[in-house]
């Protein structure tokens, strides 16, 4: 039985997946947090009995993303993270992968293929949808030569989101507990890094690569 520990701050969604599970015959969710710092608190014995964490992206407090290399270092070992987001852009899920995700699966996408997702990093595998994989490898192509947020930092990437979904400089100040200067600071990193020239570019680059969706949780 793969023992599934979901993070995700939506009650109905939570409730949904764990009444699909359960008509499985291999899978059950053993766990549930609607929070990143109910997740810590559940993470934080040497053991684990789960198999898999998955991983909501938008939290109250934090983003899921942050979470999954502290729960990867936590003592006696952790099992693979599979995201679940309705971010659908490939930027969202490299850099899950990179911070140590074992997959990245879509919450528009059909429950049978959720559930071999999670047989599949149970199993010790990476996993991507092939439409996403497609997406990333056309994005590395297109990309070349042309603006690209993929050397940003996690910081300087969530600072684009919130410009790109409308954001003022003192709402995203607010938001990140930064001042409007050292945001300001962060949108000249920004363009020096991409080559876009200002909000109006970073607007457009976002909305045709689906960075910009309006949801700006933390």
């Amino acid at each position: 039985m793969i023992r599934v520990f979901m993070v995700e701050d939506h009650e109905l969604v939570r409730a949904g997946i764990e009444r699909l599970m359960a008509d499985t015959a291999d899978i059950r969710v053993r766990g549930t947090a609607a929070t990143a710092a109910e997740a810590l608190r559940r993470f934080g014995g040497s053991q684990f009995p789960f198999d898999v964490v998955l991983l909501g992206i938008s939290l109250p407090d934090g983003n899921g993303l942050d979470l999954i290399r502290p729960l990867r270092g936590r003592a006696g070992g952790a099992p693979p993270v599979l995201v679940l987001s309705l971010h659908p852009a490939g930027q969202y899920a490299l850099r899950a992968i990179r911070k140590g995700a074992a997959g990245y699966f879509a919450k528009d996408g059909a429950f049978e293929a959720l559930a071999g997702a999670i047989r599949t990093v149970a199993s010790g595998r990476r996993y991507l949808p092939p439409e996403l994989a497609e997406k990333i490898v056309a994005e590395v192509a297109e990309n070349r030569g042309e603006p690209t947020c993929s050397g940003l930092s996690d910081r300087e990437f969530d600072v684009m989101r919130r410009i790109a979904s409308g954001q003022r400089s003192k709402d995203i100040a607010a938001a990140l507990s930064l001042n409007v200067k050292t945001v300001a600071t962060f949108k000249a990193r920004i363009c020096r890094k991409t080559g876009l020239s200002g909000t109006a570019e970073i607007v457009r680059y976002a909305l045709e690569h689906g960075i910009a969706d309006g949801d700006c949780s933390p």
